[in-house]
């Protein structure tokens, strides 16, 4: 289910998902995704497994309107939670084959890190 889901601006959406992702559940993530796409023309994600425990697919999940595609305004998704989650997170959003760079950390902080744009970690890191 979704915990929680918030907008970030200037472009950052971040989404909480706990227990078991169903096909409503994953309906109502992906439009509040392509709503925030709307408002800042490209976002990046974030996602936190929280208790995670799977998804229970039906028919619904094979419907292309319930997947991001990589045309659609995603620059990266990070993805952070129990590392036992990462092969089958990485098996569900056909991670390599994906032109979004996709990354899963066992912090929230290493995630916001990868997340950064390259013009925020240039300044952090200028003298």
């Amino acid at each position: 289910m979704v915990l929680a889901r918030r907008f970030e601006p200037p472009d950052l959406v971040t989404a909480t998902l706990g227990g078991v992702v169903t096909a409503d559940d994953q309906t109502e993530l992906i439009s509040f995704v392509r709503t925030a796409i709307a408002t800042a023309g490209s976002v990046r994600i974030l996602l936190h497994l929280d208790g995670f425990a799977g998804w229970k697919p039906d028919g619904r999940f094979d419907r292309h309107s319930l997947w991001l595609q990589d045309d659609e305004g995603v620059s990266r998704i990070g993805i952070f939670g129990d590392v036992e989650w990462k092969p089958a997170v990485f098996t569900l959003m056909a991670q390599p084959l994906r032109r979004v760079p996709i990354a899963y950390f066992a912090t929230e902080a290493a995630a916001r890190r990868w997340l950064q744009p390259a013009r925020v970690l240039a300044r952090a890191v200028a003298p």
